[in-house]
């Protein structure tokens, strides 16, 4: 771990001293740094690549977007902080990472705060996200828009998961939320861990399992040391894509309308990519030899019950219950 906070640490100084390393400035006007913590095999790593295809082709290469995939420059909260340096210009983070300088990120974390794919697009990408959009823009990033990760499933490799009970005493491994930590101390035991460290946690038995979309569990391949998959649909992944707002403030108008205009196109392919790929996973995993079980609506409504506790943390933030009322509009 030393020895890769001293590599990351290095590209860090690189990229601060030179940003053209990897875009000579004859050959981009405006150079964008995009890191990110997933595989380039994963539906937010192929975006994130494809954006930075489509917006060098379509401004005429004026801007450059390097992409640093899998943890290269660190944690998703270290690079939104590399953000502040300039040193990193875009993300696209786990809503929960967001929660150390916006809480309000906390509610993504609910369990069962959205039933439906659709439900989540046009919550994010309406009057939730414009929301949303004003708070980011209060600490000095653009929000332009957000993928999806999918829903969240439970895995473990003690025993199978058939009900809430099976949960109890396990030890599972979340991301930073306080929420997510609150609704998992409800039903077992929660530990924060940094995406980057999840196999080697479990692997070496620091935690039992974790919550994850299936995406991540297959591209990452946490299959070899999880063997069994609790499909609950509990929670929801979703990223928002965000730009520094000294970087977004460099570019002309005509370059920041050319952002968003390929940025809504991506969007509209990772969100119909993150579908498709689901669909194999389960397969795939039974391939591995992961055993799978299914909750069904009655279970999953048990482990709502079980996991209502972080509703009531939420509600005592100032904002919360505005958030979830707002949120609840576009349930069908």
């Amino acid at each position: 771990m030393k020895v890769k906070r001293i590599a990351v640490a290095l590209l860090a100084l690189i990229l601060a001293i030179s940003p053209v390393v990897a875009a000579p400035a004859e050959s981009a006007e405006y150079t964008i740094n995009f890191a990110h913590v997933v595989s380039p095999n994963a539906p937010k790593g192929m975006a994130a690549d494809r954006f930075a295809e489509l917006i060098e082709e379509r401004s005429g290469g004026r801007i450059r977007v390097n992409v640093f995939p899998e943890s290269q420059m660190g944690t998703d909260r270290e690079i939104t902080e590399q953000m502040s340096a300039n040193i990193v210009q875009m993300n696209a983070p786990l809503t929960s990472v967001l929660t150390f300088i916006i809480p309000e990120f906390e509610m993504f974390d609910l369990p069962y705060l959205f039933t439906s794919r659709e439900m989540a697009y046009n919550a994010v990408h309406g009057e939730l996200g414009d929301i949303f959009d004003k708070y980011l823009a209060d600490k000095g990033f653009v929000g332009l828009g957000y993928w999806m990760g999918e829903f969240k499933q439970i895995s473990n490799n003690i025993r199978p998961i058939n009900n809430v009970e099976d949960l109890a005493g396990l030890r599972f491994r979340v991301s930073q939320s306080p929420i997510l930590i609150s609704q998992f101390q409800a039903v077992a035991n929660a530990t924060s861990i940094p995406f980057a460290e999840i196999y080697s946690s479990l692997h070496t038995g620091v935690v039992d399992g974790l919550d994850i979309p299936l995406v991540n569990f297959v591209t990452r391949r946490f299959y070899e040391v999880n063997n069994h998959v609790a499909i609950t649909d509990h929670g929801i992944i979703l990223y928002p894509v965000i730009m520094s707002q000294s970087m977004y403030n460099s570019l002309p108008e005509d370059l920041r309308l050319l952002v968003h205009e390929v940025l809504e196109e991506v969007t509209a392919y990772q969100w119909e990519i993150s579908l498709e790929d689901e669909k194999g996973f389960v397969a795939h995993l039974e391939a591995e030899g992961v055993q799978i079980t299914w909750f069904d609506d009655a279970q999953k409504q048990a482990l709502y019950e079980a996991m209502r506790v972080s509703y009531e943390d939420f509600y005592r933030m100032q904002n919360g219950p505005e958030l979830i009322a707002i949120a609840e509009k576009y349930r069908q």
